[in-house]
């Protein structure tokens, strides 16, 4: 006939126990305490939920009554030890076929009141068998009668015949070409990522050249701008030659003249020498003036020119700027700023101290207006 773990009489009945095992958890018989105990530390599990999943699942507890702990007699109940043992024993059997079905094995079991409780059970097992003779062996045969009832499943006969009766080979050959398949695909997975692997490292690479290549064309532009100004200085120094020695051969020549005239005119030669003097005056020092125009480029070209020369020098002494720019400012920003201050500013040179011609030939002309004064 079998009975229900969700009805109002086996609710009451688990009440009853419980209130038995609480009674006697500090019993003065040890073996009644200890029952009390077990049977105590197990009702947490007993919830209404779970009380729903055993009326469900447990078909072969369900048809015994024996098992059914609001069908006890009165003379179990009214004795504490053999209320709580017959208590403990269903306990048993309703876990072990919970769990059969659930597919647990026993040393999977991590709940440790229940494997405490489970030791309980199989050392009175050993000491008391034949006392709970038909609960033991019920449970000893419960895996056998569980795995009969599914393999007598009608369904499962509906699925058995009709795999007896198909043809797989078509089957098991379109596994082996699967097979075969997934392999070839495993070895291009394999191979597409030592390829990808082979792309990255060439893109690091030309990374790594194009940051080089570019801080080489810097240190190119530098070197060409440098060659210019070398360019530049040298014919500024030509021309600053020239002015001097200009400069030096005028009055010279001027001298040598005067004693040639003296030596051949006498006296005479010195009324044309003051005549010749205030124009070779004025000659010389329109020399003088570009004379110190032109040193005054030559100054400023190798100041450009050194400029250059530390500029080439810090290029060779940082390879990385566009990939180390932030790790560098991070590190030293005072010290980075510096440096690109210098790298990236103009070039400083002395085009404002140097004269113009026209501010020379106003001096000159205010020197001219003084000697007619």
């Amino acid at each position: 006939m079998g009975f229900s773990f969700v009805s109002e009489s086996f609710q009451n009945a688990l009440d009853r126990l419980f209130e038995t095992a609480q009674k006697n958890l500090n019993s003065k018989d040890d073996e009644t305490k200890n029952w009390a105990n077990k049977v105590r530390s197990l009702k947490e599990f007993f919830t209404n939920r779970t009380l729903e999943y055993l009326d469900i699942n447990l078909h072969e507890t369900k048809k015994w009554n024996l098992f059914d702990v609001s069908q006890l007699a009165d003379s179990i109940i009214a004795n504490d030890l053999l209320h709580l043992k017959y208590g403990a024993l269903s306990f048993y059997v309703y876990l072990k076929e919970w769990e059969f079905r659930r597919g647990i094995k026993e040393n999977e079991q991590h709940n440790p009141i229940v494997r405490s409780f489970y030791d309980f059970i199989y050392t009175e097992k050993n000491q008391r068998y034949l006392e709970f003779k038909t609960h033991y062996d019920f449970v000893d045969e419960l895996p056998f009668v569980i795995c009969g009832e599914i393999y007598s499943d009608s369904k499962l006969s509906e699925i058995r015949n009709f795999l007896e009766e198909k043809d797989f080979s078509d089957f098991n050959s379109f596994v082996e070409t699967n097979t075969t398949t997934f392999e070839m695909i495993k070895k291009w997975e394999e191979s597409f990522d030592e390829k990808k692997q082979a792309v990255l490292d060439l893109e690091k690479r030309l990374e790594e050249s194009k940051q080089t290549y570019d801080f080489v064309l810097l240190n190119k532009g530098f070197k060409e701008l440098y060659e210019q100004k070398k360019a530049e200085l040298k014919e500024r120094r030509n021309g600053y030659s020239s002015f001097g020695a200009t400069l030096a051969i005028t009055p010279l020549l001027l001298i040598i003249f005067s004693f040639i005239g003296f030596w051949l005119k006498g006296e005479e030669t010195l009324k044309y020498l003051l005549y010749v003097m205030f124009p070779v005056s004025t000659f010389m020092l329109i020399i003088l003036y570009f004379v110190r125009v032109s040193l005054q480029h030559v100054r400023s070209v190798q100041s450009q020119m050194m400029q250059l020369e530390l500029r080439m020098t810090l290029c060779q002494f940082i390879h990385n700027y566009a990939e180390d720019s932030e790790k560098l400012h991070k590190k030293n920003a005072a010290g980075f700023e510096k440096f690109e201050n210098i790298i990236f500013s103009p070039l400083v040179s002395s085009d404002d101290k140097i004269p113009t011609t026209f501010d020379g030939m106003e001096q000159l002309a205010k020197l001219v207006s003084e000697f007619r004064k």
